[in-house]
């Protein structure tokens, strides 16, 4: 019996169902529940309690452009067959139980009842994930109207989050820039060439923590990732060093990279996604501040 969805705002954008499954079920170890192709063992799926009863929580995070896609969930007993689904007495068993992040948060914007914190919040992330289905040609068509004001965030509001860089003269090291990666979740990636030595001569710490290079073709990247909504104005500190001496200092939050996107780019569709990625952070931090 599925009870119903919800969705995450700490920073991964994920999708939740929740569903009651009888005492039957839970004895086949290999019975098991379907996101459309992502499949989850009952056995190994998180409880909380709903209304009295143990519900079982099956989740997959959503690609801010993807907000607007339906997932199904199925569920499926330890050979295959489905199992007989049920949402208020009625069958949905051939057809499933289907959801979206935008249907959650459009449900909520629309309620009477939501906190003005929250429907903000809401606002915020459809906007976000609309300017997101523009920047990547992802079902153009099909994607939410913007609701709020994009054109209020200015180069000016983004100027305390510019990037500091600190290369020592002839550094051995270059730096070749930073990207953002705006999925279901946040991470930058700062992107390095040496110009001698091999990698493990450096290195490389964030936040003073050593961490370790991956290679990508003739660059070496330091990633930061799972950077949750509320603090993507934080700044992370890239250090590297070769034989004790500090050779590259980078301070880099997500909105730096918004900031430096509002500074050089023409690019409407890109520029309005750094915009919506300012407003979301601004309506997530007020929420969970309180």
């Amino acid at each position: 019996e599925v009870y119903g969805a919800s969705i995450s705002l700490k920073g991964n954008i994920g999708l939740n169902f929740y569903v009651f499954v009888p005492a039957s079920l839970l004895e086949d170890p290999d019975a098991y529940v379907a996101l459309d192709d992502n499949h989850f063992l009952l056995s190994e799926a998180p409880t909380q309690t709903i209304e009295g009863r143990t519900a079982y929580r099956f989740s997959t995070e959503v690609p801010a452009k993807e907000m607007g896609t339906v997932v199904t969930l199925k569920v499926f007993n330890g050979q295959d067959e489905a199992v007989t689904l049920k949402l208020h007495d009625e069958d949905i068993t051939e057809a499933g139980f289907s959801y979206s992040v935008r249907a959650y948060l459009d449900f909520t914007i629309a309620s009477e009842s939501t906190p003005e914190k929250l429907r903000n919040l809401c606002i915020a992330m459809r906007d976000y994930g609309s300017c997101a289905q523009v920047a990547f040609s992802y079902d153009v068509e099909n994607r939410a109207e913007i609701l709020g004001d994009l054109s209020s965030v200015t180069l000016e509001d983004l100027a305390d989050y510019a990037p500091v860089k600190n290369i020592a003269a002839n550094a051995p090291v270059t730096y070749a820039g930073a990207s953002v990666i705006l999925k279901s979740e946040t991470t930058i990636r700062h992107y390095f060439r040496l110009k001698s030595g091999t990698v493990d001569d450096y290195v490389f710490t964030v936040n003073g923590e050593v961490v370790t290079p991956t290679q990508n073709g003739s660059y070496w990247v330091v990633e930061i990732t799972n950077i949750v909504a509320k603090d993507l104005d934080e700044a992370y500190p890239v250090v590297i060093t070769r034989d004790g001496e500090e050779i590259v200092s980078i301070e880099y939050s997500a909105l730096s990279y918004a900031y430096s996107v509002l500074n050089t780019s023409t690019d409407e569709a890109q520029l309005n996604q750094v915009r919506a990625l300012y407003l979301y952070w601004q309506a997530a931090e007020a929420y969970f501040a309180s």
